[in-house]
C-alpha cells in the first residue's frame, strides 16, 4: 500500500497525487490519500474531487491513529516514512521502495509521471462538466486561443505565502504576449485569461483585441480549460503549470516566468520543461 500526503493548493495536490499514482503503479498496489493536513488549513480543501479520483480517503493522522482504527480503516499497522529530501529536485530512490509506504512531500518534478503522461491526463479529466464549462470551451475551440493565467489573490494577501512567492508584474504578461506573437507571426489568436483577480485583469487587459475573460467556474474547471487552448502564457503557480502540461496541443507554445520563487537556491528550474519558453520577469514590490 501507497500513503499519499495530499495538502496544499490544487496543483500542489495534482503534483502529489500523479507521483504517489505511478509509485503505486510501479510497485502494483493500493493508494490511499491521506487529507489529515487539510482539516487544519482554512484556505485550503480537498480539490481532486472534479477529477477520475477513486482511492480511498483517510482524514486522521495516521502516526497517532490507534491499531484498532488503522485496522478499521485497512491500513497497516507499520508503514515505511518517506519524506522528500530536496523540493523540485527527483529523488530516484522514491522509485526503490516497496512495501507499505507511507510518503509527504510535494514532488515538483515532472519526472516523477512523464513517462505515463496520458495516463495521468486522463485520470485528471472533468467527471462532470458545468453549462458555463461547455459554453467557454465551444468558445475556445471555436478560434485560434492562447491562455494567459494571473496569480494575485493569495500570494498578495497571504503572509506565508507571500513570504515565499513573488507576483508577477503587467510587464511580464505585456512582454509574454509580445513574444508569443513574435513566435507564432500573427496576433489573431484570442486571449482568454484566468484570475483570482478579475478587477486587476480588466484594468489592463481589457483593451486587447478578442480578449475574453474566464469567471463563473470552479478551480478544476478553469485549470482544464487553460489545458483546452492551443498554446498558453502561465504564472509562477503551478495552476497554471499543470493547465500548460496538459494541454495536448503537440505544437504548443507555453511561456512560463523564468523566475518563480524569491529562494533562488530552490531548484525550481526543474519544473520546468526544457521547451517551455523563460521569459525574464520584474516582480511587483510588496
Amino acid at each position: 500500500m501507497i500513503i499519499a500526503d495530499i495538502f496544499g493548493g490544487l496543483g500542489n495536490q495534482m503534483f502529489q497525487y500523479a507521483t504517489a499514482y505511478r509509485l503505486a503503479l510501479h510497485l502494483n498496489t493500493e493508494l490511499v490519500l491521506n487529507n489529515s493536513e487539510l482539516k487544519y488549513d482554512s484556505k485550503r480543501a480537498f480539490g481532486l474531487k472534479p477529477f477520475w479520483i477513486n482511492n480511498q480517503i483517510i482524514e486522521f493522522n495516521i502516526q497517532e491513529a490507534s491499531a484498532l482504527k488503522k485496522y478499521i480503516y485497512g491500513i497497516p499497522t507499520k508503514t515505511i516514512r518517506y519524506k522528500e529530501q530536496e523540493e523540485f529536485v527527483y529523488d530516484p530512490k522514491l522509485i526503490l521502495l516497496n512495501g507499505n509506504c507511507h510518503i509527504s512531500g510535494y514532488w515538483q518534478n515532472p519526472a516523477y509521471f512523464e513517462d505515463i503522461r496520458e495516463v495521468i491526463s486522463s485520470v485528471f479529466s472533468l467527471r462532470s462538466m458545468s453549462l458555463d464549462f461547455v459554453k467557454m470551451r465551444l468558445a475556445i475551440h471555436e478560434m485560434p486561443s492562447l491562455s494567459l493565467h494571473v496569480r494575485r489573490g493569495d500570494f498578495i494577501e497571504n503572509p506565508s505565502i507571500k513570504s515565499i512567492h513573488n507576483v508577477c508584474d503587467i510587464h511580464y504578461y505585456t512582454n509574454a504576449i509580445d513574444t508569443f506573437r513574435q513566435l507564432f507571426g500573427s496576433d489573431q489568436h484570442s486571449l482568454f485569461v484566468f484570475s483570482d483577480d478579475p478587477y486587476w485583469c480588466r484594468q489592463h487587459f481589457a483593451h486587447y483585441k478578442n480578449v475574453h475573460f474566464v469567471k463563473s467556474l470552479t478551480d478544476a474547471e478553469e485549470l482544464i480549460l487553460m489545458s483546452e487552448c492551443q498554446h498558453n502564457i502561465t504564472a509562477n503557480s503551478t495552476f497554471s503549470w499543470w493547465g500548460a502540461w496538459l494541454n495536448k496541443n503537440p505544437d504548443k507554445i507555453v511561456i512560463t516566468p523564468e523566475t518563480w520563487l524569491k529562494n533562488s537556491d530552490l531548484k525550481y528550474h526543474n519544473l520546468l520543461p526544457d521547451e517551455w519558453v523563460k521569459l525574464g520577469v520584474h516582480f511587483e514590490t510588496q
